[in-house]
């Protein structure tokens, strides 16, 4: 506050009270004196998940309280990490990963703590990321998906966050890698990629994370290799991708028909339907002669793209189906970058960099919605503290705590 240009600081000193002592639990603890009980449960169901344990202890009226069937209901909203997972990629190229040689992470924003998680049973010794495995989180779950071509005798593995433990799922109905896959409600979606071998597919299925089994849905319109998925409107998009032709002597180069095109799928309908024109070809990454998926984030059920060899971020009309430019990331995303990902967490744009020439993994943050004067997104930098040999980014993506 400030009068006459003098600022007065003012300190507020809050008594909280802990209540009863007893050790049975009480149906309305007294959290904090003179407040109402229900402005109280609000003030707690704003606790952060990490703190809750940790106020607990504080004494028994806090633990009555934040046992309180009403305050858990009030917590039921989702909160978004970030779980990535990074190696040392000499150490994966010499063909001898250890223990040490990478890490699985989670990322609290809030409180910006990190937290590792145990490596799933994967071979070690191969970047299995370069195979077109996926990764998708689903309600406390963590899903690695596509490890048939190891041949370990599975496909598919989960991560509880509740159990702190991985476990191996049924197989998918189609082997595929380099496919789209997102999740939706209690199902993991996956649709395209290819069958390990040459042939690209338009098959899709999905997860019943209740039931623990894949259910076979209606083929894509169009069969994609290297595609795109992402969650819109409540129903499942997947974007860009390629087909590719060997014409009629099968040992040529192949060539290759990018799909400009998306396509959704309604989940109560269970009916595809074609987008023309979604992906504009002047966004399609080609890098040293091959191809990238499309570099594509979701923030508050509003689309964002990244241009490939500019630092130009972009955000999508649906009604329009057309897209706007909103701002710059500062940082050029071209052939020196070996590997962009994009991803939105909370209100924020996430921007994964990992450049040729640097052994920093660089996590770029904003707020899409404010861009400033000049066509320029406010961006700032976020440490994970990570070992320089083991910031060669892997996996990462969205982990939704409920």
């Amino acid at each position: 506050m400030e009068e006459g240009g003098l600022t007065k600081r003012i300190n507020l000193t809050v008594t909280i009270s802990c209540g009863s002592t007893s050790s049975t639990h009480s149906s309305n603890p007294v959290v904090f004196p003179n407040l109402p009980s229900h402005i109280s449960e609000k003030i707690l169901c704003r606790l952060p998940r990490y703190a809750r344990a940790v106020a607990s202890c504080v004494c028994r009226s806090w633990r009555d309280a934040l046992l309180c069937s009403s305050i858990n209901r009030g917590q039921e909203e989702e909160e978004e990490w970030l779980y990535i997972s990074v190696f040392d990629k000499t150490r994966a190229m010499q063909g001898c990963m250890w223990k040490d040689d990478y890490r699985w992470l989670l990322f609290d924003p809030e409180s910006t703590r990190t937290k590792t998680l145990i490596p799933p049973p994967l071979l070690r010794r191969f970047s299995v990321g370069e195979y077109g495995v996926q990764t998708i989180s689903l309600r406390n779950n963590l899903f690695v998906l596509g490890l048939g071509f190891f041949d370990e005798g599975y496909d598919s593995l989960c991560y509880s966050d509740c159990t702190r433990d991985w476990s191996v799922l049924p197989h998918m109905d189609t082997n595929r890698c380099f496919f789209a896959c997102a999740g939706l409600g209690n199902f993991v979606y996956v649709a395209g990629g290819n069958d390990f071998i040459k042939k690209n597919l338009k098959s899709a299925e999905r997860f019943d994370i209740e039931k623990s089994r894949w259910e076979t849905l209606p083929d894509m319109i169009k069969a994609r290799d290297l595609c795109s998925a992402f969650i819109l409107n409540s129903k499942v998009y997947v974007i860009g991708g390629y087909k590719q032709y060997y014409g009629e002597d099968y040992h040529q180069q192949p060539r290759y028909k990018v799909h400009f095109t998306g396509e959704y799928f309604d989940p109560e309908t269970l009916v595809w339907t074609l987008v023309p024109d979604m992906w504009p070809p002047d966004f399609w990454p080609a890098v040293n002669g091959g191809l990238l998926k499309p570099i594509v984030a979701v923030v508050r059920n509003k689309l964002y793209a990244l241009k490939f060899n500019t630092d130009a971020v972009f955000e999508y009309d649906a009604s329009q189906n057309r897209w706007g430019y909103i701002g710059s990331v500062g940082k050029s995303i071209d052939s020196s970058v070996e590997d962009c990902r994009l991803l939105g967490i909370g209100e924020e744009l996430w921007v994964m960099l990992h450049a040729r020439h640097k052994k920093d993994l660089c996590i770029l943050v904003c707020n899409p919605t404010q861009c400033h004067s000049g066509g320029s997104l406010s961006f700032r930098e976020i440490e994970l503290n990570l070992e320089k040999r083991l910031s060669f980014l892997q996996f990462c993506g969205v982990f939704h705590v409920t």
